[in-house]
């Protein structure tokens, strides 16, 4: 997972809208790649340390989907949902770890 995220951040540092590439999609994939990786750290296990990573890698998918959504002259529905999904899970790990849960709940990628 995390050499699929180093490749992926590779790419958007590549993405040169002059050259007519779509940033706003590639961030918006890059958040969908960030938030199925916060799930599969979730769903190996309820260790403080996975949850940990989850909290760290849901908190970059926000914001690459905020940034996504400032780079749309229109934002689309789906650019909007995703980042709205990617903090209702990281409001739900959130309150996993406060009451002792540790995660490990369904905070699942969509898509």
């Amino acid at each position: 997972v995390g050499r699929s995220l180093c490749l992926h951040e590779e790419v958007c540092a590549r993405s040169d809208s002059t050259r007519g590439d779509a940033l706003d999609s590639v961030l918006r994939d890059w958040a969908q790649a960030l938030w199925d990786a916060a799930s599969l750290a979730l769903a190996h296990g309820h260790a403080s340390a996975l949850a940990g990573s989850a909290k760290e890698l849901l908190a970059r998918a926000a914001s690459k989907a905020a940034d996504s959504i400032r780079l749309s002259a229109v934002p689309l529905p789906s650019s909007c949902c995703l980042a709205g999904d990617i903090l209702a899970a990281a409001a739900e790990l959130e309150r996993d770890l406060e009451s002792g849960g540790g995660g490990g709940g369904e905070s699942g990628g969509g898509e």
